[in-house]
């Protein structure tokens, strides 16, 4: 046997340095090891995580991400509150301080998800009947359930009209038909007999629902591309780079149908297809306080160029994904997933006083 001195250094150095961590993981007490100071402890609680990539960030449990589209919801319902009320819309704090409308952020903050957890879920799972069962589960019973109620309970217990002329009139059945099958861009306007005419925002039964339809488009689209088998890595970039170059285009090519003279609505590809790529890339990529810094920097100095509220979308994004995925977030008490029942419910239910208020409903 060799002696100890013969043996090679390194060797005899891992060795020992084997034995101290065990000693200090056993005994941390007497080895000074195993308690952080307060400070320590508080650094550790928010910024613990910053090492990880964001496929690990996306694992269950390493992220309150159900919180943050509550969040996003809620955000929406404020934003919506100053059109419902017929309230001037630059009361919004969120806008005071941001430059972006509550709602805005809500409806964008939904959309990135969207295209962040779908396309992550796509890759990671690979099975098509899958996505389309959690896709269908995801937005069609709710839908159904509220449009149903607006329908059948809401509208007639609100309407000026008569229940005669009510159920005679064909609005309702057109609002049905349109709301299952997603054909509710453009039909804002589209109401139901005698129902919010006098509201300050009239007619509108559930306005933030436009939203479904772009949604349903996408998921559709996703879909489309998975069959072809356009989800390998190398062809999923260039999907989502095209998708972020259209969404680009002052006359759109793939969400051809959006209105090109709105760029609030023009963005809305934007957020999807940067969250799916972010999707794409999420081995690769460390969300960190440098890169965040970063893109601020880049926001801050492209800002006055025709698409600077893309990149305050981009810093916006970064930013919810590392604060959503901090340790004090995910050791927040979990909470079912309402924001989607929230998005759905909160507009009617948030106008039936208001329209209770302006008239008392005729009966035959």
């Amino acid at each position: 046997m060799k002696a100890v001195s013969e043996l090679p250094h390194d060797l005899v150095k891992g060795v020992l340095y084997s034995q101290v961590r065990a000693k200090r993981a056993a005994y941390p007490k007497q080895y000074g090891c195993g308690q952080e100071t307060g400070a320590e402890h508080v650094w550790s609680i928010l910024f613990g995580h910053g090492s990880k990539t964001l496929g690990e960030v996306l694992t269950r449990g390493s992220n309150n991400f159900d919180l943050l589209r509550l969040l996003a919801a809620t955000a929406v319902i404020y934003g919506h509150a100053f059109a419902l009320h017929g309230s001037p819309v630059g009361r919004d704090i969120v806008h005071r301080l941001t430059g972006l409308h509550a709602a805005e952020w809500g409806v964008k903050t939904f959309f990135f998800l969207s295209g962040l957890l779908v396309v992550n879920s796509v890759l990671s799972d690979g099975n098509a009947l899958h996505y389309a069962i959690k896709r269908i589960l995801r937005i069609w019973p709710a839908l159904i359930l509220v449009t149903l109620v607006s329908v059948f309970v809401m509208g007639p217990a609100l309407s000026t009209v008569s229940m005669s002329v009510y159920f005679d009139s064909s609005e309702p059945w057109d609002f049905l038909r349109r709301m299952v099958t997603f054909r509710i861009w453009g039909n804002n306007s589209m109401g139901l007999p005698g129902v919010f005419e006098t509201n300050p925002y009239p007619l509108v039964v559930n306005a933030p629902l436009w939203t479904l339809s772009v949604e349903a488009y996408a998921y559709i689209l996703i879909y489309a591309l998975f069959l072809i088998g356009a989800f390998k890595k190398e062809s999923a970039v260039l999907v989502f780079g095209l998708f972020l170059i259209d969404s680009l285009l002052p006359q759109k090519v793939i969400f051809y149908w959006l209105p090109s003279n709105s760029p609030d609505f023009a963005a809305i590809p934007f957020c999807f297809a940067l969250g799916g790529l972010l999707a794409v890339f999420k081995d690769n990529i460390r969300i960190k306080i440098p890169l965040i810094i970063g893109v601020i920097l880049l926001s801050d100095l492209l800002g006055g160029g025709p698409h600077a509220s893309y990149l305050r979308y981009t810093v916006m994004f970064l930013l919810v994904i590392y604060v959503f995925s901090m340790s004090l977030a995910t050791k927040l008490p979990r909470l079912p997933d309402f924001s989607y029942g929230t998005y759905l419910w909160r507009w009617p239910v948030h106008r039936d006083p208001i329209a209770a208020k302006a008239h008392t409903p005729a009966r035959s």
